[in-house]
């Protein structure tokens, strides 16, 4: 009399293909966060050397306009700051398109590299004396590592693996 005759060779077959199943697909859900955590720390690189980039243009425009020997228009670094600007900004947007926490931070980005863009032009159309008198020109460097300070460090959260996708 057979009551139970089960092919424990089989079953054992199919409980180790499906534990193998599982542990492929954890094993790829974990590489897939981690190469999106890779990509976002990848692009948050990129957003911080475009914010160091742009800080170094601003200090090159603000001691060329504060050259008290120099008193030509420096249209040039005018333009390479403009560039600089409209770099920062497409990387914070292509940023800010990744993260899932986006909130204000590519419009703060954008806003504080323009509004000191305007400035620095500004400061560029001014006589000497106008620059001398003027209280905001001595610390645009300053006043630009200040405002730019939160974004950056959200950013640089990304860049050290310290934020959660």
């Amino acid at each position: 009399m057979e009551i139970c005759s089960w092919d424990w060779g089989a079953i054992a077959s199919i409980v180790s293909a499906l534990i193998t199943g599982i542990v492929a697909i954890c094993i790829s859900n974990k590489w897939r966060h981690q190469k999106n955590c890779e990509i976002l720390s990848n692009e948050a690189a990129n957003v911080l050397i475009a914010i160091q980039d742009y800080k170094e243009k601003i200090i090159k425009l603000h001691s060329l306009i504060m050259d008290f020997e120099d008193d030509s228009s420096h249209e040039k670094e005018v333009e390479n700051l403009k560039k600089a600007a409209r770099k920062l900004k497409d990387r914070s947007f292509l940023f800010s398109e990744l993260i899932t926490d986006k909130g204000d931070l590519v419009l703060k980005i954008g806003e504080t590299s323009a509004k000191f863009y305007y400035e620095a032009r500004d400061l560029d159309s001014l006589t000497k004396q106008e620059i001398i008198i003027s209280s905001e020109s001595r610390s645009l460097v300053d006043r630009f590592d200040t405002e730019i300070a939160a974004p950056r460090k959200r950013v640089k959260a990304y860049y050290l693996y310290k934020k959660k996708i």
